[in-house]
């Protein structure tokens, strides 16, 4: 389930049998933030232009920051 919040902001809703998870995107489609059932964010996705640059997890004691290499298709 998706649905837009304002001009610049979407959210969507992931239900699994583990978890509830809200995953904030830009209005390019491009994931930008997750968020738990509580609303305590879990993960942060950095994007230069149109390509993934990092994700911060912020799931233990301190956030940490790992680096993403995308191939050709930003996959």
């Amino acid at each position: 389930m998706c649905r837009g919040h304002s001009r610049w902001e979407w959210e969507c809703r992931l239900a699994t049998d583990e978890r509830n998870a809200h995953f904030v995107y830009d209005l390019d489609g491009n994931i930008i933030a997750e968020y738990d059932a509580g609303g305590t964010l879990l993960r942060e996705y950095v994007w230069l232009e149109e390509r993934p640059l990092a994700v911060v997890d912020h799931s233990g004691t301190s956030p940490a920051i790992y680096h993403v290499h995308a191939d050709h298709g930003n996959r």
